[in-house]
């Protein structure tokens, strides 16, 4: 039988080091917790394939995020008591420090890469960062922050 999940779930706000790319080039970190639905994660993917879909030689996009927790709510109207009440929903816990996105691309689009990835953080309901390869401790560029930003990435 499912066991529902108990609502406290964001109480591990995880780690930002020892970030590791596995698949990718590039990728989007979360720099915060939050919730985030399926329809959510799926706005980002559709934001990057919409810069990237004219370009498609030697590029692969990974997704690593999928809801994976149910939500649960009572029906309107309905007495106290009688046990938990039906899943609604799915959501994905994004702590951070842990990786949605991953990009394959080669070493020319990558300007074209990072267009993308900054047009799906705008798609996001939290705080992400760009990283690479090369410097994977030095993200390029947040969301909502500029102060974030480091200069020798250049």
């Amino acid at each position: 039988m499912y066991r529902k999940p108990h609502t406290n779930i964001l109480r591990y706000l995880g780690s930002q080091k020892n970030i590791v790319l596995l698949k990718g080039s590039l990728a989007l970190v979360c720099v915060e917790a939050r919730k985030m639905s399926k329809n959510q994660i799926e706005a980002g993917r559709v934001a990057i394939g919409r810069i990237l879909k004219k370009k498609r030689g030697g590029l692969k996009v990974f997704v690593s995020a999928y809801a994976d927790r149910a939500i649960t709510a009572k029906p309107s109207e309905v007495r106290m008591g009688k046990g938990k009440g039906d899943v609604v929903g799915m959501v994905y816990l994004a702590q951070r420090g842990l990786i949605l996105y991953e990009l394959k691309v080669p070493a020319s689009m990558y300007s074209r890469a990072v267009l993308a990835l900054k047009y799906a953080q705008t798609k996001l309901p939290l705080r992400t960062a760009i990283i690479w390869r090369s410097r994977l401790a030095c993200p390029i560029k947040t969301a909502d922050d500029s102060s974030f930003i480091t200069t020798d990435f250049i």
